[in-house]
């Protein structure tokens, strides 16, 4: 820690009283953060903010109280949940409805109708894509499991892995980012805290509704006289300023965390094989074309994990994989 001062502050500016001082507290508020010197341009305030992000990053129940896990009542949760429930179900139906349209009319169509068909099946495929897979009897072969957008949308690409190959990716997410190069790591970073924000200004819009308005309504300073009643206008007005923010912030939420996603998706697709070889597990393709593939290549996964937390079980099992991954 000492050497790591000692070099900052020599690459700070001058030696100065102040300049040392500013120096010390950013390196260490830094290396408490176990974060880069590279940072050290942010300055006091800087260190503060990355601070108070560290924080907030750790925080999981922002997460799920927009995801319907945390703090809400049951009723609440199961009256949100049939709205989504139909509102999915509308998505289905419609989608369900064009593409019967296009395929039954298409050769009827005009060419500017046939593209503002296009255009509606696209925007309709686009929301239901927001829904996790599920074994339903329905068009699109999806259903929500949660009671909010956000939250349809993050399992979505969380069970993305386990779905397509058997992948868990609470077992082997971990695991699968130490095979990624070092710029998909940033950018994955760098969606990740943007997404963070948002989420973060959506939870603040939130509270603000029920805490700011009711502060001013209690100040008789805010209350305005109209034909001669007092009105509380300026209560009124932030609680519209507020609700208007959190819906701006919640879209933005489902925008970046979709974005986040789809990298996500990616990085199984792109970088399982070399998880599995590291693992020793043997895939023959990267993409399969048959549903016999598929299906193996979950199996190994499956099985795989089933026996991944017991060591003794799972060297037993794989001994023979390991052996040929070393002989590679």
């Amino acid at each position: 820690m000492l050497d790591t001062i000692d070099s900052h502050v020599a690459g700070f500016g001058t030696r100065k009283t102040e300049d040392c001082q500013n120096a010390v507290f950013i390196a260490m508020k830094l290396f408490n953060l176990d974060l880069p010197l590279e940072y050290k341009g942010m300055g006091r305030v800087g260190v503060e903010c990355l601070r108070l992000y560290c924080i907030l990053r750790n925080d999981l129940y922002i997460y799920q109280i927009l995801e319907g896990l945390r703090f809400w009542p049951g009723s609440l949760w199961r009256w949100k949940f049939s709205k989504m429930e139909k509102y999915f179900q509308n998505i289905d139906k419609e989608l369900e409805d064009l593409i019967k349209q296009e395929n039954e009319t298409a050769s009827n169509l005009s060419s500017v109708e046939r593209r503002k068909l296009n255009l509606d099946i696209r925007k309709l495929s686009g929301k239901a894509r927001e829904f996790p897979r599920s074994n339903q009897s329905n068009f699109t072969g999806r259903y929500p499991k949660s009671p909010t957008r956000f939250g349809n949308v993050l399992i979505e690409y969380e069970e993305y892995s386990l779905n397509r190959y058997g992948i868990h990716m609470m077992v082997f997410w971990n695991h699968i980012k130490q095979q990624i190069p070092k710029e998909v790591k940033e950018e994955l970073n760098l969606k990740s805290a943007i997404a963070d924000i948002c989420v973060y200004l959506c939870l603040a819009s939130l509270v603000y509704i029920f805490i700011g308005p009711l502060s001013l309504l209690l100040q008789k300073d805010s209350w305005i006289m109209i034909w001669d009643h007092l009105f509380p206008l300026k209560s009124f007005l932030y609680l519209l300023l507020s609700i208007i923010a959190f819906k701006a912030f919640y879209e933005l939420s489902i925008t970046h965390r979709k974005n986040y996603g789809r990298l996500v998706k990616s990085i199984f697709d792109l970088y399982r094989l070399e998880l599995a070889k590291s693992l020793g597990i043997r895939i023959k393709k990267r993409y399969h074309t048959t549903e016999e593939e598929i299906d193996e290549e979950k199996a190994l996964w499956e099985e795989y994990q089933y026996y991944f937390l017991d060591y003794n079980l799972l060297h037993k099992k794989f001994a023979s994989s390991f052996e040929e991954l070393d002989e590679i």
